[in-house]
């Protein structure tokens, strides 16, 4: 029998010792980390050599530790596995369309917030029940969301680069009893990623993921995943993430909000970033990755019956044959039902 892998790469190790003792600067200490991460290893270029989480089993709670130091811990996915069974949730978006909307409407209802929806919700009166925001260049640039959407109290989904960015920032946001590990298939913290070969031969045999047909080469990005344990498909959309996470949640009827796809002018987002607006790469992702996605997502939905998703945009590029559209009115109206 093979020894598991370690916790993370020696290299890694090796540095914090340097660090400690040279007190080296944390730039160079980063430069030579990143160089040190084995190819395999190289998904955990954004957790930094001074961050770790404990363990490796998604049951259980893990340990955030920043210089050694245990700052928080994630919970249990296994907690809220079906945790929303038959329910219904409104999953809010940033796409432009959303300001045509009265969103005060959704006060009462359960609603998945991502990225930056938190200041939308915040002008209408509504509180997350669930948010997920992966991206590290979000954590970098816009942390007084995160803040906002960790004191909201809602449950976060966020990735490990995510939780070691708040680690360094403030690490008192970490001591929240509501956070938890999202993680991408094939890129789980502290282990090694598979091949190609290796990640099909799993998948195949995984029940509870599903692969497009004929399989991609890009195992991360196109597929559909039943358990957050076993990881997410990015799609280089997080709407598709937070979809997902709803889910395994054991929400029946997930209507998405501001899933438009075709961000174009000086404000792709709903809300206000002001002079410091970050950049968007879904026109260039939506054919490649985000499509073929969403044609899984089809297809798990027309042979499986457990959930249904609504896309409630009426300016989305996503094709209605893929992803039924409704207006919001009448998802409201179902709720009332």
């Amino acid at each position: 029998m093979t020894s598991p892998p370690p916790s993370r790469p020696r290299g890694a190790r090796a540095l914090l010792a340097i660090m400690a003792r040279l007190g080296l600067p944390d730039a160079v200490v980063e430069k030579l980390f990143r160089a040190s991460l084995p190819r395999p290893y190289k998904h955990l270029t954004h957790a930094g050599p001074r961050f770790h989480l404990s363990g490796n089993n998604p049951d259980l709670n893990r340990s955030i530790l920043w210089d050694g130091k245990v700052l928080g811990r994630t919970q249990s996915l296994a907690a809220v596995e079906g945790k929303c069974q038959g329910q219904s949730c409104f999953i809010l978006g940033t796409g432009p369309s959303i300001k045509e909307l009265d969103l005060t409407s959704l006060r009462g209802q359960a609603v998945i917030g991502v990225n930056g929806a938190i200041q939308v919700m915040q002008t209408h009166g509504l509180s997350p029940s669930h948010y997920t925001v992966t991206d590290i260049d979000f954590f970098q640039n816009r942390f007084e969301m995160i803040r906002e959407v960790i004191l909201s109290g809602a449950d976060c989904f966020f990735s490990f680069g995510g939780f070691r960015v708040i680690a360094e920032t403030d690490p008192s946001l970490l001591e929240s009893p509501n956070l938890y590990l999202s993680e991408v298939v094939n890129r789980p913290y502290g282990q090694p990623r598979r091949t190609q070969a290796d990640f099909l031969s799993w998948a195949r045999n995984e029940p509870n993921l599903v692969l497009p047909t004929p399989p991609r080469d890009d195992d991360s990005r196109v597929g559909w995943s039943r358990d957050l344990r076993l990881g997410v498909f990015c799609s280089r959309t997080i709407l598709y993430r937070a979809l997902q996470t709803a889910a395994f949640l054991g929400y029946k009827r997930l209507y998405v909000l501001g899933m438009d796809l075709n961000y174009q002018g000086p404000q792709a987002r709903a809300y206000d970033e002001g002079t410091q607006a970050r950049p968007t790469k879904i026109a260039r992702d939506f054919e490649p990755y985000i499509l073929p996605a969403f044609q899984v997502l089809k297809q798990v939905m027309e042979t499986e019956d457990k959930f249904q998703v609504y896309n409630l945009s009426d300016k989305s590029r996503m094709p209605e044959e893929v992803l039924p559209r409704i207006r919001f009115e009448d998802a409201l109206a179902s709720q009332k039902q």
